[in-house]
């Protein structure tokens, strides 16, 4: 069982701190979790490449309610439930987040429901669509952000145009070690025979810091999305679907483990 969606339900353990940073977003809860997981770097790597699979975490916090917040935790990869009971079992034993200047107590940890993505198998996400339109909707919750140009896009593009998003979830695919794909669904993304048929997305400025001290600023794109072939192709649009349910797990586009790119696939809309 590869890919799992946890709740997690906190509660801040101090009181707001004038001029300190307000509730943490999912970058440094993301350390935290991390921080949970494995003592030291050399036992992280162990638990995230465990006979060479990858596994692939992701942290989003929802708004906060009543002095409650939830987060949602995705866990993708061949050893997904390794890496969930390891972070549930050091809960268990320590049930604190130390997150900067804030720390939460972990009151409950619960599967996610509907409409977030709860669990799933590659059987799952490779399952038909109970739609037969040669088309597909993402919905991104979170601003979904493209650092770089997948091959064959324009130079500089950072609309989540078909070729730069599905590119990157086949690279995810991939790295997580997921079952063989048709062959030619790249090439075919690169001749443009897929296309953006409608949308209604607006962009907000994200500041993400690197190795340097000055942050770079990308556009992060939040609302829907539609796909569309120019001619029928099924065994192309059925990896998009697959692509698009694996979405639901790892997020789009990239810096996905912190909460950025949280997607919904609207197959049913």
């Amino acid at each position: 069982m590869p890919f799992l969606a946890l709740f997690l339900r906190v509660t801040p353990l101090q009181k707001e701190i004038p001029n300190a940073a307000q509730t943490p977003g999912g970058a440094s809860l993301y350390k935290a979790l991390l921080h949970a997981l494995a003592p030291n770097d050399e036992a992280l790597d162990e638990l995230f490449h465990q006979n060479g699979a990858s596994t692939h975490i992701t942290v989003y916090p929802l708004k906060s309610d009543e002095g409650e917040q939830r987060i949602r935790v995705t866990v993708c990869g061949q050893h997904a439930l390794t890496a969930t009971h390891t972070l549930l079992s050091a809960l268990a034993g320590q049930a604190v987040l130390h997150c900067g200047h804030q720390s939460y107590r972990v009151l409950s940890a619960d599967l996610a429901r509907p409409p977030l993505a709860s669990v799933s198998t590659w059987a799952d996400l490779l399952a038909p669509s109970p739609s037969s339109r040669p088309a597909l909707r993402l919905r991104f919750v979170t601003p979904a952000i493209f650092a770089g140009t997948a091959e064959g896009s324009a130079q500089g593009e950072v609309f989540p145009q078909p070729l730069q998003v599905f590119s990157g979830l086949l690279d995810r695919w991939s790295q997580l070690e997921g079952p063989a794909l048709p062959c030619g669904v790249l090439s075919w993304l690169q001749s443009y025979e897929c296309i953006v048929s409608d949308y209604q997305l607006r962009a907000e400025p994200i500041a993400l810091s690197g190795r340097a001290e000055s942050a770079t600023v990308y556009p992060g794109w939040k609302g829907w999305i539609a796909y569309t072939c120019r001619a029928p192709q099924v065994a192309c649009m059925s990896t998009l679907q697959a692509l698009a349910r694996l979405a639901c797990f790892t997020g789009v586009g990239d810096s996905t483990e912190i909460g950025l790119g949280v997607t919904q696939s609207l197959e049913s809309e």
